[in-house]
């Protein structure tokens, strides 16, 4: 028989392991996932506090029927940055009763890029007085040195909007030997460079951009094969740089003016700094991209459910439509999204727990299309339909890689490649069933001027979605 002493050694053994096992676990956790989130949050928490002094030369009083404290910011956030997010919010939050925070001109001769109209420079000043004016040559990928660092930016995006197949087409398209594959959302242009993320305003530099593609720079200095550095490329696949134009109304010359739409976007930013980047949009058929997005972020979402959220949703946009245009619509809830973020409130939500407005007005494709359209040639563009992709992806691939000035692959390596399992599919749809009839009636109505429109702008009837 074993002895009792010999049983409490082991245990004792076990015990230590199991213990030393969780301890090494929970280290592992927190150092991947746990302290990445805390060190943002902290970051956060330091460059943008409340001051309970009124007084302080650091703060900055906005709107009282918004919030009713100053907001100062301290910490590692420069303080040119500072001074232009705090001058930026200040003059939108009390343009609607003062223009006494209205900017003067600003003397064009001492920036440093030429024939930058004043409105397009306030939009982005930052990104114009800090990205280089020429890039080095015999490179595909827009590099320069920074000291003796290679510093490279991508030379395509993937944009468009969530649920449209974005990820999928990512995940293909980046198969290519000559593509460096990086993350696919840094959401800069259009999200971390003004700072917005999840109602916090904290601007991150473009060193933050570049530092997102220095796997990219990497590849290319340390490639042996000096043809094969020249070819390597990257890209930017966040969907949102093509739609999310959230604080439109923080450059001081739409507040100043009160602009119902921009005159300038994030296209406009990205086609000026980068005149050679080629454009990737994906479209789906937007009634059912709005269902599978709700289903999505919602797992509860029934059909009941969202008929209801489309229903409030479609009544609150049509009131807006019978007195403004579309794209004064679209921008008007962007300006209400945002004035909701700096009052620290919760942003409007609808029976699903989202803001169902946002949602809905993502599908207005032609809006969106139109201004990416002013700011980059057609033959800089190139515009996929999700359903063709995914019945078509054998044939559509090799366009896709001609597009990019990329070399062709093998046969054999396309139909791997297409084979591929989908990525990012919407999980649960199927169980909860379908739309119901009259929520697809209601959508189909709602969206076909913004079918027809695309159709025409890009002389292209399928993206009618007829059949």
């Amino acid at each position: 028989m074993v002895s009792i002493s010999c049983l409490k050694k082991n245990f004792k053994i076990g015990l230590v392991l199991g213990i030393t096992s969780i301890v090494v676990s929970l280290l592992y956790f927190r150092k991947v996932y746990v302290s990445p989130v805390m060190n943002r949050r902290i970051w956060r928490k330091n460059d943008l506090e409340i001051d309970k002094d009124p007084t302080s030369s650091n703060s900055y009083q906005i709107d009282s029927d918004l919030v009713s404290r100053p907001v100062v910011f301290r910490g590692t956030m420069p303080n040119e940055l500072q001074n232009r997010t705090r001058l930026l919010h200040r003059t939108y939050l009390n343009s609607t009763t003062s223009q006494e925070h209205c900017p003067e001109r600003i003397e064009m001769d001492d920036i440093v890029r030429d024939n930058i109209p004043e409105e397009l420079y306030r939009v982005a000043s930052e990104v114009f007085d800090h990205m280089p004016t020429k890039f080095l040559d015999g490179f595909r990928s827009p590099c320069w040195k920074v000291k003796s660092k290679l510093t490279c930016l991508p030379s395509f995006m993937l944009t468009g909007v969530g649920k449209c197949g974005t990820t999928d087409v990512w995940d293909k398209i980046v198969a290519h030997p000559d593509i460096v594959v990086t993350g696919k959302e840094p959401r800069w242009w259009s999200r971390f460079r003004v700072g917005r993320d999840r109602g916090l305003y904290n601007p991150f530099p473009l060193s933050w951009y570049a530092n997102q593609y220095n796997k990219l720079g990497k590849a290319i200095s340390e490639a042996r094969d000096s043809n094969k550095a020249k070819k390597l490329i990257a890209g930017d696949g966040s969907p949102s740089n093509y739609w999310d134009n959230v604080v439109w109304k923080t450059t001081l010359t739409a507040a100043c003016q009160n602009l119902t739409t921009p005159r300038y976007v994030v296209a406009d930013v990205i086609r000026t700094v980068l005149p050679k980047i080629k454009i990737l949009a994906v479209f789906r058929n937007p009634t059912s991209r709005l269902y599978s997005d709700y289903n999505f972020d919602n797992r509860s979402c029934t059909p009941e459910f969202f008929h209801d959220s489309v229903t409030e949703s479609t009544r609150t946009f049509d009131s807006c439509l019978a007195t403004s245009t579309r794209k004064e619509c679209v921008f008007k809830f962007f300006s209400e999204i945002y004035e909701a973020d700096m009052a620290r409130k919760p942003r409007p939500k609808g029976k699903l727990g989202m803001n169902p407005i946002m949602r809905l007005f993502k599908g207005s494709y032609s809006v969106f299309v139109t201004d990416w359209l002013r700011a980059f040639p057609r033959d800089q563009v190139f515009f996929i339909k999700m359903e063709d992709w995914h019945s078509e992806c054998k044939t559509m691939l090799p366009n896709i890689y001609q597009f990019l000035d990329l070399e062709p692959i093998p046969k054999q390596k396309t139909d791997e490649i297409c084979n591929k399992k989908q990525k990012n599919k919407t999980p649960g749809t199927k169980a909860k069933g379908s739309m119901l009839p009259e929520t697809k009636q209601l959508l189909d109505k709602f969206y076909e001027p913004i079918r027809k429109d695309l159709a025409q702008i890009l002389d292209d009837d399928r993206f009618l979605w007829n059949n």
